[in-house]
């Protein structure tokens, strides 16, 4: 998600190394996508090069910046496990980089299962391996989720609850935190937010 981005990008230039295994975008989609970020620029005008001159030089400094970024993206698009992401995370260790956070987007999409279990079962799998991990690395993690569909449906209350990821395995009870995001202006329309 770009939230999980932007708190990466934020980590990474105020506490040190960060690494982002990202299980839906390529390493040069986040790329594009931190510097559509950091210079306001649409990654449609950046894929089409639909840029004015000005902002060809804001996405040239965005890029060199990038660039020395102590942030490390781990392409995941053709599906990654646990294992894999903690091997990655001790190798930068093993460089002397004492990462700061990791960040798996998205945590559903691991697949650490061997096919076998039923989609709850592989879901705890991977959150307690996700939970191992970040104890043996000393590294706290963030690892967005999808919460139940049905949430949206509520007609009274749509804001976030625990029980919305109850049924995706054990995430609410293997996490130390857990954050739920809700835009009113989404579900209300009459809803103005001042900016």
């Amino acid at each position: 998600s770009q939230i999980a981005h932007q708190v990466a990008l934020h980590v990474a230039r105020r506490h040190g190394p960060v690494l982002m295994a990202s299980l839906e975008m390529s390493d040069q989609e986040l790329t594009a996508r931190a510097i559509a970020m950091e210079t306001g620029i649409s990654a449609e005008a950046l894929a089409t090069h639909a840029i004015d001159e000005g902002e060809a030089a804001a996405v040239l400094a965005a890029a060199e910046k990038q660039h020395n970024d102590p942030l490390h993206y781990m392409d995941g698009s053709d599906g990654l496990t646990t294992s894999q992401i903690r091997s990655r995370a001790m190798q930068l260790q093993g460089q002397g980089q004492r990462l700061a956070l990791i960040v798996v987007d998205y945590g559903q999409l691991l697949q650490d299962n061997k096919g076998n279990n039923s989609s709850v079962e592989d879901q705890t799998l991977v959150s307690r391996n996700l939970k191992r991990m970040a104890r043996a690395l000393d590294v706290p993690l963030l690892v967005p989720v999808q919460i139940n569909r049905q949430a949206g449906s509520r007609v009274s209350d749509q804001h976030p609850k625990l029980s919305d990821i109850r049924e995706s395995g054990s995430w609410e009870q293997d996490a130390d935190v857990v954050i739920g995001l809700y835009r009113d202006e989404l579900v209300n329309p009459e809803t103005t937010t001042e900016r």
